[in-house]
């Protein structure tokens, strides 16, 4: 496999607000398969020594970073994004702006993300020499970057927007400014299924858009105060969607800034059992949940055979230094398990720690 000359690194995010630090929640757990499936497990792990990135928010304990840090990876904190006006479809996506500050770890030239609810089949090493992975466009300069964009974007179904069209030139001069758009972008995503490959057979999908719970982008100041300043059009886009909305906006195909698309070898949301037989690489669902009707017991397997791989080099781990050592039963709860899909969970300041 050729060698990566530039900095690249694996990332997922952690912001669930927990009521007591003791309750269980199987989005920790699976932030802890995902760093084993990355850094540990023989036949996911990178080749390349590419770093896992933990990106957490203020209030994760630090108890919690300390499990992430003992696996290996690498916990950066990212501030707050204030977002007065902006309401999650979901209570538990309340934090999800906040991985906007991705972008600012320009440190970074490469940035691969992950949802942390994702079942890997093979190591992600070779994304990055996929051409699409590393091929920066120019911003479409004769592609007019103005406010009254956000006026004109097609609903998705049921999706009710409230556009305010400027009814004169001084109302147009008063809308909100945007940031300029960087020069040069790189933004890859994969396409959202909208569950509408569950049914059997799978309902066609009229509709191309990307998901936010897999894409690679080159970390940019500029990019990322052109997104922040999007925050101030909540009712012109799909806001509930959280960074998601903010994407599809900024990285919308009448843009100037489209986004790249990655072939589906390397992920699929909502993935049937037909995916994990023909090899995708990586796997979007929450697979702790059973009780859908279409519920699929390979993949519910597949799933519990990696946690159990992975309970397994936990209690075969030595911990170093004994004043951050997380006893072990703290260390992977049941939570991976199983539980309803109802299940619930109710300045730019950046920190990095890292493990040892």
């Amino acid at each position: 496999m050729a060698r990566i000359r530039d900095r690249v690194a694996y990332a997922t995010f952690y912001c669930t607000r927990l009521k007591d630090e003791s309750d269980k929640d199987p989005y920790f757990d699976a932030v802890q398969l995902l760093i084993y499936q990355i850094l540990h497990r023989p036949s996911t792990c990178t080749q390349l020594g590419i770093p896992v990135l933990v990106f957490v928010v203020p209030h994760v304990s630090e108890r919690r970073r300390n499990v992430f840090r003992s696996m290996g990876a690498c916990v950066i904190e990212l501030d707050y994004v204030p977002h007065p006006g902006i309401h999650p479809r979901r209570e538990r996506w309340i934090d999800q702006l906040c991985k906007l500050r991705i972008f600012q770890q320009v440190s970074y030239d490469r940035i691969l993300y992950l949802d942390a609810d994702m079942l890997l089949t093979k190591s992600l090493d070779a994304i990055w020499s996929e051409p699409v992975s590393s091929q920066r466009y120019e911003t479409r300069a004769e592609v007019e970057e103005d406010p009254a964009r956000l006026l004109r974007i097609a609903p998705l179904p049921g999706q009710k927007l409230r556009p305010h069209a400027p009814e004169s030139q001084q109302d147009r001069m008063s809308l909100p400014r945007m940031a300029p758009l960087p020069d040069k972008y790189l933004f890859v995503a994969v396409s959202d299924t909208y569950a509408n490959r569950k049914p059997d057979p799978p309902v066609p999908c009229w509709y191309t858009a990307l998901n936010s719970g897999f894409w690679l982008a080159s970390p940019s100041l500029e990019m990322f105060e052109y997104y922040t300043s999007l925050l101030a059009f909540p009712d012109s886009y799909d806001s509930q969607y959280m960074e998601q909305g903010i994407f599809r906006y900024a990285h919308g195909d009448d843009g100037p800034m489209p986004w790249q698309q990655f072939e589906r070898k390397w992920n699929v949301n909502w993935p049937r059992a037909e995916d994990l037989r023909c090899g995708t690489a990586t796997l979007h669902d929450r697979f702790w949940i059973t009780d859908e009707p279409w519920t699929e017991p390979e993949l519910v397997q597949a799933w519990d055979e990696a946690v159990k791989e992975m309970q397994a080099f936990r209690r075969g781990m030595i911990v170093q230094d004994d004043a951050s050592a997380v006893p072990g039963h703290e260390r992977l709860s049941s939570g991976c398990s199983r539980s309803s899909r109802k299940y619930g969970s109710t300045s730019r300041r950046t920190s990095v720690e890292c493990a040892a």
